[in-house]
């Protein structure tokens, strides 16, 4: 029969090499999972009790402090449990428990050393200085509140082109898509409208018809260079 209200809980485990004892900060009898808080830094450590062992339980009271002492028997397993449940329920009643179902350590009293966290008890001194002079600060504050102005990123303008041609048929666009896919196929044949008459270029004649197209010598023009040498 526990004795209300509680002081504080502390729970020593077995783990086969070694032990940890700590504050009771959480049972959880469906998966049971023993939580224990180690140090006055709140360092917890989580048990599974299928695999560990509960070797004692220290409650303290308003009165008196208790030691229950259970060993690996799984009847001793099953009370140390229960007495986990127990306080866990007192705990709940004296609303020293947080919404998750967590002890709230600081509602605990006269807790041990090793879990109060201690106040800086070390002395600073500083040597005697003389003739100090302080430094002026080489900042010049400003007079005034300086004025913030929300920044506004710069907006982008949008240019619209209209067309002035008109758009291409149906038919044109078939054609065109035709004429790309002989080009690619290497078979497209261009057709080459005929030049006019001013454009033509001049036949290229044989050397005997230049020299009558220039001159209109024939042979007479032989015979009159040979004339003329004689």
């Amino acid at each position: 029969m526990l004795v209300k209200p509680l002081k504080y809980v502390e729970v020593t485990v077995d783990k086969g090499a070694s032990k940890e004892v700590g504050l009771l900060l959480l049972y959880e009898e469906v998966g049971d999972v023993l939580r224990l808080v180690l140090d006055n830094v709140n360092s917890t450590a989580v048990f599974n009790l299928r695999l560990v062992t509960v070797t004692n339980i220290h409650i303290s009271d308003f009165y008196k402090s208790t030691d229950r002492i259970f060993n690996a028997s799984n009847g001793s397993q099953k009370l140390a449990k229960e007495l986990l449940c127990e306080i866990i329920d007192a705990l709940k009643k004296e609303n020293k428990l947080n919404a998750s179902g967590f002890v709230n350590i600081a509602s605990y009293k006269d807790i041990p050393d090793k879990y109060t966290v201690k106040a800086l008890t070390h002395v600073v001194t500083y040597p005697h200085v003389t003739n100090y002079t302080p430094v002026k600060p080489s900042i010049d504050f400003l007079a005034t509140i300086p004025t913030y102005h929300n920044y506004n990123p710069p907006q982008k303008k949008i240019g619209v082109i209209f067309r002035k041609s008109e758009l291409p048929t149906a038919k044109a666009m078939s054609s065109m898509l035709k004429k790309v896919k002989a080009v690619t196929s290497n078979v497209y044949k261009l057709k080459v409208k005929p030049l006019s008459e001013d454009d033509a270029e001049p036949e290229v004649k044989d050397d005997q018809e230049q020299f009558d197209m220039y001159g209109d010598y024939g042979d007479g023009y032989c015979g009159g260079i040979h004339g003329g040498m004689m």
